[in-house]
């Protein structure tokens, strides 16, 4: 909490951080986050595809709601995303 501040503090229910190591090649299936990501690529490439967040044809209103009830990995990959992406190389 002391990092966070004293204004940003006490909004603070459940302060915690992930870290994921991941090995070379590996593919991650599409998914969303439910808490602020931050990438850190230390050697090599990686491609990362990003969609808009808000835009329902990515993810629906079922899974956003079954993502934060039930289901981590609610987020279903539609084909035709591909024309939707944004990418970028880290």
């Amino acid at each position: 909490m002391r990092i966070a501040g004293s204004r940003l503090g006490p909004l603070l229910s459940k302060p915690e951080m992930l870290i994921i190591v991941s090995s070379p090649n590996r593919i991650t299936p599409f998914h969303f986050d439910g808490e602020v990501a931050f990438l850190l690529q230390t050697q090599g490439t990686k491609i990362i595809r990003m969609y808009d967040r808000s835009d329902r044809t990515v993810v629906t209103e079922e899974e956003v709601e079954r993502f934060y009830t039930v289901d981590k990995f609610a987020g279903t990959y539609k084909p035709g995303m591909e024309d939707l992406r944004n990418s970028l190389r880290a």
